[in-house]
């Protein structure tokens, strides 16, 4: 069952409930966006290197998401934090994701706030901006971190990139599975962070731990 959304027009820019500003970009604001880091937009709508070739040789680390719910929600924080710091990052979904009615007001709940969920449209909002840079960006931050635990939570198809991407940095989401993905041989680090997430699944990372100190 398809649910419209009266946000679904082009270039809709608003606050999300976490207060931070976000927008939704149509397929040729994204690409215009991701062309500065070297990448785009895919038929299946998926977050792609511009050069098919650089594409061929990127350097990736797999990690299988964990069944707990707490362990699943600091997993999704260490894998957020791993892409890069920059002025926007973009959330996007590829066409092999299809959020239920339910599982839609969860993740546009997330963004928007209480919402009718006839009001959300997931199959026309593919691509997500959020705009960082600010002097404190933990808000947004965090709320990437929290739509990252609900993509693997619902075995989504998913990317998060960075203006910050500088070396083709892209954390991808596919059925539960995370693939740390870089044009660097090493993979920009990704190994540690899969390795620290496993040898301390309880452990929040230490950006969101910094958070919780700075509210106390």
């Amino acid at each position: 069952m398809r649910f419209r959304s009266h946000l679904s027009s082009v270039n809709v820019e608003i606050k999300t409930k976490a207060g931070a500003d976000m927008k939704c970009l149509t397929f040729n604001e994204a690409n215009a966006y991701l062309s500065a880091i070297g990448m785009m937009l895919g038929n299946w709508n998926q977050v792609t290197d511009i050069d098919s070739s650089v594409h061929k040789a990127r350097s990736y680390e797999k990690g299988r998401a964990p069944a707990g719910s707490l362990e699943l929600l600091n997993f999704a924080q260490h894998m957020a934090g791993w892409v890069p710091n920059g002025d926007w990052k973009i959330i996007q979904l590829d066409n092999s994701t299809n959020l239920d009615p339910i599982q839609a007001s969860l993740f546009g709940g997330l963004m928007y706030g209480p919402r009718d969920i006839r009001d959300l449209d997931f199959e026309e909002q593919r691509t997500f901006l959020f705009q960082l840079g600010q002097s404190d960006d933990s808000s947004t931050e965090l709320l990437i971190a929290h739509l990252v635990y609900l993509l693997l939570l619902f075995e989504c198809h998913g990317y998060v990139v960075s203006s910050g991407s500088s070396s083709g940095e892209v954390l991808s989401l596919q059925d539960g599975f995370v693939y740390l993905s870089s044009r660097d041989k090493e993979a920009a680090g990704a190994k540690s962070i899969l390795q620290a997430s496993e040898k301390n699944p309880l452990m929040a990372p230490a950006w969101v731990q910094k958070i919780i100190e700075d509210y106390q």
